[in-house]
């Protein structure tokens, strides 16, 4: 799940979907709903297939388990400078 295996291709685990993630967090910390727009407009524009909202949150999980991103009180997902 977290790692690609026989039934979950690369770019659909859990692991390369955080690194999406992250890369749009690097650019400048966005909101959730902003974060999941530009992660389907990624998508379209290399004409994937889309990724399912509920993998969506289980990378943000998987995230903040990690401590990679936290969630300011303004609603707002930033990276975690360590």
């Amino acid at each position: 799940m977290i790692l690609p295996s026989k039934s979950i291709p690369g770019e659909k685990s859990l692991i390369a979907l955080g690194g999406r993630v992250l890369d749009l967090l690097q650019q400048s910390p966005l909101t959730v709903t902003s974060v999941w727009t530009e992660l389907h407009a990624s998508e379209s524009a290399a004409q994937t297939a889309p990724t399912s909202f509920e993998w969506f949150v289980l990378s943000l999980d998987m995230l903040y388990a990690l401590g990679a991103i936290e969630l300011e009180p303004t609603g707002v997902l930033r990276t975690v400078e360590s």
